[in-house]
């Protein structure tokens, strides 16, 4: 905290290297005023950098792009929360209310701060450092079978989740890994071959860790990563190569890479060819979603237009589902709220993207629909470091980082054919 206030960018690099660890003691029973160290990080990053955004033109971009639609998210989130509070749910008005302050605050952090080459290498550097200690952790799991907690998966599938609550930390950590390999390797390719197979090497076991897993939104946020990134290169080798390493893997491991994907999605075969009812797909979670909408139909006019039905169980859930969550507790003006937030930043990204294929602009797309994914079978708004690295490279992107050579082609002057025949032609 202290470098937060005093260098807040390295503060956030800080940030972004210890969060893997600090989020291995979320059962640690260590508290200081009753908040957890991954608690102090949520509140006290959001709330450092906000006073440096208020109080400092170093703090900010400027312009802020896009203020005035999350000004309105926003304000339909503090609604919500006030009414948590006068539900008597204080503690959870006040954890709901600083989750959805890491959104605000990661969209203009990258951006104010690891805008130019030098420092946005310090902040991949940050991420390939922090990726360290899970990815390791993640690959003995893998590897050994040894495992420090057991998550039941589909079936008898068997997740590796670590020292963390869940395995959902496993995959944003490898997200967040894979993203910090990738880009360090196009923008800053190093010269020598033993770090580029270490580079190499450091994304197989980020693999590895992201498929034992066994998440279909994993799965299907890796299938588009490799399509939209395959349509910024301008080449299908890569996919194709790839595609015939992973055949190759299958067939040294007798068929358990495709079984397992298989076996991931397996409920949701069952419900297609009638084997089961709809409520099971997506791990049951329909079912859930279900009786979630039924308990906001339950609710008073102003808790459907405001939310407010954050007591317990509704402080991070709505049955897995981001959207249900944000009716839950924002009503339904808070989720038109965050629904055009969504489509305001979505239409921006992809307009970007089509108009210039460079590889931020790619990143901030790829991690756009790994959200939209994550939003319909989880509530990413209230993991508080997704936030900053999702909104945070969106941000980035939309500014653009200087040095990086992506506004080459910008800057050319495009003469016409007709033109330039002209200018050759004897007067």
């Amino acid at each position: 905290m202290l470098l937060l206030l005093f260098a807040p960018m390295y503060g956030i690099l800080a940030a972004v290297v210890s969060k893997p660890i600090i989020d291995m003691g979320w059962d640690a029973g260590i508290a200081i005023f009753g908040l957890r160290p991954m608690d102090l990080i949520g509140v006290g990053l959001p709330a450092v950098l906000l006073i440096w955004m208020a109080s400092s033109a170093a703090g900010r971009p400027r312009p802020m792009q896009f203020l005035g639609i999350w000004c309105a998210y926003l304000l339909c989130s503090l609604l919500g929360a006030l009414m948590m509070a006068v539900g008597g749910d204080m503690v959870g008005s006040l954890s709901f209310m600083f989750r959805i302050l890491n959104g605000f605050v990661g969209f203009y952090m990258f951006q104010t701060y690891f805008a130019d080459r030098d420092r946005f290498k310090k902040l991949l550097l940050a991420m390939l450092i922090g990726g360290l200690v899970p990815m390791l952790m993640g690959f003995y799991e893998s590897v050994t079978g040894d495992l420090f907690r057991v998550r039941q998966g589909v079936g008898d599938q068997i997740r590796i989740a670590g020292l963390y609550h869940n395995s959902i930390a496993y995959r944003y950590f490898a997200y967040i890994t894979l993203t910090g390999i990738g880009l360090y390797w196009v923008y800053f390719t190093p010269k020598s071959q033993l770090k580029k197979w270490l580079l190499a090497a450091y994304a197989i076991i980020a693999l590895v860790v992201l498929y034992r897993v066994y998440s279909k939104a994993g799965f299907a946020s890796l299938a588009l990563a490799l399509l939209l990134g395959s349509i910024a290169a301008r080449r299908i080798l890569p996919v194709l190569v790839l595609g015939v390493v992973l055949v190759t893997v299958n067939s040294f491991m007798a068929g358990e890479v495709f079984d397992e994907v298989s076996t991931t999605f397996l409920k949701e075969t069952s419900v297609l060819s009638g084997e089961e009812d709809t409520d099971r797909l997506f791990s049951g979670r329909v079912g859930g979603w279900k009786s979630q909408l039924d308990y906001w139909s339950d609710g008073t006019l102003e808790n459907k237009l405001f939310g407010g039905r954050g007591g317990g169980r509704d402080a991070k859930g709505g049955g897995h589902n981001d959207y249900i969550r944000a009716l839950l507790q924002t009503g339904s003006i808070g989720l038109a709220a965050y629904i055009l937030l969504l489509a305001v930043l979505g239409f921006r990204i992809f307009q970007r993207f089509l108009s210039d294929q460079n590889w931020l602009n790619t990143v901030a797309a790829i991690l756009y629909c790994m959200w939209i994914i994550d939003s319909i079978g989880l509530t990413p708004a209230v993991y508080t470091h997704f936030q900053w690295y999702v909104w945070g490279f969106v941000g980035l992107a939309m500014r653009g980082v200087k040095g990086l050579g992506d506004d080459k082609r910008k800057n050319e002057v495009v003469v016409p054919r007709r033109v330039r025949d002209l200018k050759r032609s004897p007067e």
